[in-house]
């Protein structure tokens, strides 16, 4: 098992850059949990369709780039695993 710090090189932004997006994930699942909850009581409510679809389309947005912030930390890890490789 190799931790981040013995691949890091001097001046190299991946990382931090990479833990920066990974928090911002972690606000992004927030928000997302939210709003499923806020969806979930609006549909209870009743909430007119329009207002239903415009807050699937938020979630959805939501989640792709919640996936694609995924795929870039996985990148960069995968890039860093193989610096220590070497």
């Amino acid at each position: 098992m190799v931790s981040l710090s013995p691949v890091i090189l001097a001046n190299d932004p991946l990382p931090a850059e990479t833990i920066q997006e990974a928090d911002t994930l972690c606000h992004r699942a927030g928000d997302m949990l939210m709003c499923t909850s806020a969806l979930s009581g609006a549909m209870r409510r009743n909430m007119p369709l329009d207002g239903l679809e415009a807050a699937i389309m938020q979630i959805a947005d939501e989640a792709r780039c919640t996936m694609q912030a995924a795929v870039r930390i996985g990148e960069t890890i995968a890039m860093l695993k193989a610096r220590a490789a070497r």
